[in-house]
């Protein structure tokens, strides 16, 4: 990880965020003084921050790909996703009661990343009321994500975890999406076996409820699919 200077580019970027989308033009020029931000460059595989480290920065990734990694108790490594910039993460648990980060999260090619110290977040925020409006509004958005993966770990079924998470994915027009996940991934973020999984996606497309290429895949049958989860 080595430190660079922030370039007008960059500087651009950050307001493309949802964290910071319509900051007026009096905070543009100033953002990244007022939070105190630093810029840094990371390679492939480079570990961003470990779970169960405590939250002190807000992390925005300004170019690259992180990957969010959780390891069970078991020691099993599930992804999560892939956060792909420019987004921040983890923000949710800047100012969560002990902020511990729940995840591992990693480069996937080289990235650049932009951190703030958590008092500096808090004291632009506090100032700033259109930016605790974005921040709640980032903050509801990553529980949906975690009521998501509760709804799907509730199934009792192979197939019907997997079909949530069928119905939970957006498609593009023709009715396809591509998932973040290999099939090994997906059984572990599925909290399954990798051939039972195997096993009920070969079914399933042999039953016609699916077409499958690669990670990709497209719902045949949505509304049978939508009856057999109830």
């Amino acid at each position: 990880m080595n430190e660079i200077s922030l370039t007008e580019s960059l500087q651009q970027t950050l307001f493309w965020i949802p964290l910071f989308e319509g900051a007026p033009e009096s905070l543009r020029a100033s953002l990244t003084e007022r939070l105190e931000a630093r810029l840094y460059t990371l390679e492939k595989n480079e570990i961003v921050a470990h779970q169960g480290t405590v939250c002190r920065v807000l992390y925005v990734l300004l170019e690259g790909r992180v990957r969010t990694d959780l390891v069970d108790e078991w020691g099993n490594r599930v992804m999560i996703e892939t956060i792909v910039a420019p987004r921040s993460f983890a923000t949710p648990h800047l100012f969560s009661r002990d902020q511990t980060l729940p995840a591992t999260f990693t480069t996937t090619m080289s990235s650049t990343l932009l951190m703030a110290p958590r008092e500096s977040v808090f004291r632009l925020i506090s100032e700033e009321p259109y930016l605790l409006k974005n921040f709640l509004h980032v903050s509801g958005n990553c529980n949906h994500c975690t009521s998501v993966r509760l709804r799907i770990l509730t199934q009792r079924t192979v197939r019907n975890r997997f079909v949530a998470y069928l119905l939970d994915r957006p498609t593009s027009p023709d009715g396809w999406f591509t998932a973040e996940h290999n099939t090994s991934q997906l059984a572990h973020y599925l909290c399954v076996t990798r051939p039972a999984l195997s096993k009920e996606i070969s079914k399933m497309v042999r039953e016609g409820l699916i077409a499958v290429e690669g990670r990709r895949y497209r719902l045949l049958a949505e509304q049978q699919l939508r009856q057999e989860m109830g």
